[in-house]
């Protein structure tokens, strides 16, 4: 079940990321990406139960996937 939360996550990041790209375009859609992506990675490091776990792994999913994807627009 956890490991679903990621992918889950992947799916909303790609559909609100890209919303956030269309209007504050591509370099300030990438910073809050990696920010939401490393907020996640902060709570499940510093996680007191497994709920906040899901919550960090859902987190993470949303940010780093979008991320990656933004990355790719600007190399190519």
């Amino acid at each position: 079940m956890l490991s679903s939360l990621v992918y889950i996550g992947c799916f909303f990041g790609y559909v609100s990321i890209s919303f956030l790209v269309d209007n504050l375009g591509r370099k300030r859609a990438l910073l809050i990406s990696y920010i939401i992506a490393t907020v996640g990675m902060i709570l499940i490091a510093a996680s007191p139960n497994i709920y906040a776990v899901g919550v960090g792994l859902f987190m993470m999913g949303m940010g780093s996937d979008s991320a990656i994807n933004i990355c790719f627009y600007f190399i190519t």
